[in-house]
């Protein structure tokens, strides 16, 4: 993405976070058959079992707000944003109502009562197995219908779970809810009157992807099959923007106006066609704050009370979504750390020794630390390649004096074409 948003990763964390007010949409596109690899900026259209022409894509169908990485900011701008390593209780089933962020706690139709299931054990340090296979997480707009089924199989386990088996599908949701909606304290760090909050702050990245790596560990324990990838959503890509057939559930669509934007701001619409939508995409945002929080936002349902599922922190977890967006964005951190030697993550202890809870796929309680999750093939996993048509799109000129972002510099002539001198405040 343009920059791989420092905001989580380099500013100075903030304790509360609140979620964005949802907005609605729809857009409209041609449909085209070209491969992945096709140049071409055309959104496919999916999952078009009927025969009539509406192009209209519905409300979960987004084009989402992209941007490349391309000119990243280093992640190690840190400072010391974090004074301590923040650590989670070790009794993660003592928390309080996770109510931060819950505009209508009345309607809060998830439940703010996060605690996993009461362990008497105190965690143990998680130690990472020796892998003699990488597990392969694939791009989920080109699964194969096996992957496809062995994904579903796996999701129905994990539902028919008992509720209070820490592995099971409620639970898993729950644990989002538990860290991201205030339901733990620093009072590991002494300070049991501050948060534990993982937005807004250099724990992103490490705690999601931790989140995810266990998630997707019991998915494959639940199958007999330790070699399962978690599918990832390649917004990426023009051709994944679209939601992935496999979380598509028919219920009726809203019918909002307009395109989503992908400068996202609530209220506003673009007017753009699709293929000028995605070229917008691909060119603007950030990461934590830019597409993820965009799609949170627009895969959220904006007519219930708290925009449930994905719009909002404490009930992101109960969306499948959920989990294939965050693999993108893991994939994100990885492909930022594979663009250049001197994109590093930070060194201070403050971070590395930042600590997490888990129940791990045996149902065993484990603490896990950011310095533990900074290699993706020492965690076992890594991700099918995908073309990266960001790379080859120059960020927008911004005007230093006034901060307003200038017009795209659009077509770049030819030094042939070029009257000297010239003055050096556009891209020759």
């Amino acid at each position: 993405m343009s920059t791989l948003s420092t905001t989580s990763l380099s500013s100075r964390p903030r304790l509360y976070s609140k979620t964005s007010a949802t907005h609605r949409f729809k857009v409209s596109c041609n449909s085209n058959s070209s491969t992945d690899d096709s140049p071409k900026l055309i959104l496919p259209m999916q999952n078009n079992n009927n025969n009539n022409n509406n192009n209209n894509v519905d409300r979960r169908n987004i084009l989402l707000g992209l941007g490349g990485l391309y000119g990243a900011a280093n992640l190690t701008n840190i400072g010391s944003a974090l004074a301590y390593p923040i650590t989670a209780p070790d009794n993660i089933s003592s928390c309080v109502a996770a109510t931060q962020g819950i505009t209508d706690l009345g309607n809060a139709v998830r439940g703010t009562a996060c605690c996993p299931p009461s362990s008497q054990t105190t965690p143990v340090p998680y130690v990472l197995p020796k892998f003699t296979q990488l597990r392969v997480r694939p791009a989920a707009h080109r699964l194969t219908p096996e992957y496809i089924k062995k994904y579903q199989e796996a999701i129905e386990a994990m539902k028919a779970l008992p509720e209070d088996d820490p592995r099971s599908w409620k639970q898993q949701g729950k644990i989002h809810c538990a860290y991201c909606n205030g339901g733990y304290s620093q009072e590991m760090n002494g300070h049991p009157e501050l948060k534990i909050q993982v937005h807004n702050s250099s724990l992103f990245f490490p705690f999601h992807r931790w989140y995810l790596y266990f998630y997707e560990r019991i998915l494959g324990s639940l199958i007999n099959d330790p070699t399962f990838g978690l599918p990832y959503w390649n917004w990426d890509n023009p051709m994944g923007m679209m939601l992935p057939p496999m979380l598509e559930t028919p219920y009726p669509s809203p019918t909002p106006p307009g395109q989503p934007n992908a400068k996202f701001n609530p209220g506003t619409e673009s007017g753009a066609n699709c293929v000028d939508q995605i070229r917008t995409n691909i060119l603007a945002g950030k990461v934590e704050s830019g597409v993820h929080t965009a799609m949170h936002i627009w895969v959220g349902n904006p007519r219930m009370a708290n925009n449930e599922d994905m719009g909002n922190f404490y009930s992101a977890g109960y969306d499948p979504a959920f989990y294939v967006h965050h693999s993108n964005v893991d994939r994100m951190w990885q492909i930022w750390k594979d663009l250049d030697i001197r994109n590093v993550d930070p060194s201070n202890n403050d971070w590395l020794n930042a600590s997490y809870v888990f129940y791990d796929e045996n149902k065993n309680l484990v603490r896990v630390y950011n310095k533990d999750c900074v290699d993706v093939n020492k965690m076992g996993y890594t991700y099918e390649p995908s073309r990266l048509p960001w790379l080859q799109s120059r960020p927008i000129a911004r005007v230093k004096a006034s901060k307003v972002a200038a017009k795209s510099v659009g077509v770049v002539k030819k030094v042939e074409e070029i009257k000297f001198p010239v003055k050096l405040d556009q891209i020759v």
